[in-house]
């Protein structure tokens, strides 16, 4: 049998970590290399994982100071490397998965010579959940670039079974958040072919505490270094850019998280709205140089309407974007000015 690396992050998860690792040691197929890689942390995730590689073989643990999501990602692809394993899987430590995810993907993959298997999900809340299931066919990797960007291939590198070549020069960019939107389109520009099952396999637990669901400048400007860093890359290749539809999608993504920061601006401390002012212009820049006024005509109204304040960086606009949101929520409190893929669209 092939063995499949599935790496784990491991940070501050101390009551959601032993569902996840059990949850992939129960996989129907047993050949795994479980790597919990735990980044610095303070509680008793550390002391977890240990207590599950002593007693199962297939567990190795790291322990690192704490560097942040990439840097533990990163890691784990160099022990996967020494593993010689040839397919590689992720898993976030307050996720967890069901027991056919690994055997269904690796049959998948292999039966269809595919570089990528995709399986859905499902998101879940305290009270509430919802079902995701991939609404495509088997495609090959320029044809999916457009569904990742309009978020039919969702950005998480979890939920998915990788050909472990297709990390040879991709790293996960240290020290920032949002980093799976800076990993995941190089990885379908690689694949062959990329394959999905129509089953959630995958359960994404959204818990508001957690580093991406956390609300700070650092991570609105993460979040837009990310979109604006794929655009940049994308747009060097010239049959990207003569689709119009992928240019389209990039761009709504670049226009997505600047609204975000001008929307939240000034719901920051002073100290840390002054620590990022500078940054803002380079967005607006960006955002005048590259999108029409109003937007895209096939983006909806809203988004038409939140691109007009991010071509500004005036204190006044900023303040208006806020205030004006603020009004905007209280008389359509379900709306929201969705500027995303479905998994970034989530609760504030």
């Amino acid at each position: 049998m092939d063995t499949i690396s599935i790496i784990v992050p491991v940070f501050q998860v101390e009551h959601y970590l032993p569902r996840c690792i059990e949850s992939i040691q129960k996989q129907t197929y047993s050949d795994l290399d479980i790597i919990l890689i735990d980044d610095g942390s303070t509680d008793r995730s550390g002391e977890i994982c240990d207590r599950y590689a002593e007693e199962d073989q297939r567990v190795r643990v790291y322990h690192t100071e704490n560097r942040g999501l990439s840097t533990a990602r990163n890691l784990g692809l160099e022990k996967a490397r020494e593993n010689q394993s040839p397919y590689i899987a992720f898993a976030d430590g307050d996720d967890y998965m069901e027991p056919q995810l690994c055997e269904e993907l690796l049959q998948c993959l292999v039966s269809k010579d595919a570089d990528i298997a995709v399986c859905g999900y499902t998101l879940e809340w305290v009270n509430n959940s919802r079902v995701v299931i991939p609404g495509y066919t088997e495609c090959s990797g320029d044809k999916a670039l457009l569904k990742l960007l309009k978020g039919r291939l969702n950005n998480g590198v979890w939920g998915k079974l990788y050909r472990k070549q297709l990390f040879d020069s991709v790293f996960f960019p240290e020290e920032r958040t949002f980093e799976d939107i800076a990993v995941m389109y190089q990885l379908v520009m690689k694949a062959r072919r990329i394959v999905p099952i129509e089953k959630a396999y995958y359960h994404w637990v959204m818990r508001f505490n957690s580093i991406t669901h956390q609300k700070s400048l650092h991570n609105l400007f993460d979040r837009w270094t990310s979109n604006k860093e794929r655009f940049d890359r994308l747009s060097k290749d010239k049959s990207i850019m003569t689709d119009q539809g992928l240019t389209n999608e990039m761009l709504k993504g670049c226009a997505g998280s600047a609204w975000l920061i001008w929307r939240d601006f000034y719901s920051f401390p002073k100290e840390e709205r002054e620590n990022y002012r500078t940054q803002l212009h380079p967005v607006s820049q960006f955002i005048q140089e590259q999108i029409p006024l109003f937007g895209s005509p096939e983006w909806s109204r809203q988004q038409r309407i939140s691109t007009l304040f991010t071509r500004s960086d005036s204190r006044l606009l900023l303040i208006v974007a806020y205030y004006g949101y603020k009004v905007y929520r209280f008389f359509y409190p379900k709306a929201d000015i969705c500027l995303y893929n479905e998994e970034d669209n989530l609760p504030n």
